[in-house]
């Protein structure tokens, strides 16, 4: 019975899920703070560590300049900022199970600015890596 429950659970497996949410809030008469809140949070039964090529976020501005109909290419978007979410944790980051992680980030930006966030954490053998997209505009 042990063995049907291990395989049916997974209790050996790592199982991580990536969330993110913004906020916008002024900081001065004409610019905001865009609040970027990257969530992991680990649903499996293991303890998860990053692997070399850690966690980060990826900022993208995009143009206003599109005409209506126009696709825009996320992918060829402008590369403006990457943050090491690990920055601060210089003695490791440890995800235990069935806990949910904050990073917060913020960045001064202009009303109107349009932003392509994406964070990327990468499994401890740095094959594989769960990440999360959104498209936000600063209010």
């Amino acid at each position: 019975m042990a063995y049907w429950n291990f395989w049916l659970t997974r209790t050996d497996v790592q199982n991580l899920v990536l969330t993110a949410s913004t906020e916008t809030i002024p900081y001065t008469n004409n610019l905001r703070l865009l609040v970027i809140h990257i969530k992991p949070k680990n649903i499996g039964k293991v303890v998860f560590a990053p692997g070399k090529k850690g966690f980060h976020l990826f900022i993208k501005k995009l143009p206003k300049s599109a005409t209506y109909g126009e696709l825009i290419e996320l992918a060829k978007a402008k590369e403006f900022k990457t943050v090491d979410l690990l920055r601060n944790d210089p003695d490791g980051y440890l995800l235990e199970p069935g806990v949910e992680y904050d990073e917060v980030e913020s960045l001064v930006a202009s009303p109107g600015d349009l932003f392509y966030i994406e964070a990327e954490l990468w499994w401890s053998n740095d094959e594989d890596f769960v990440n999360i997209k959104e498209v936000v505009r600063v209010n």
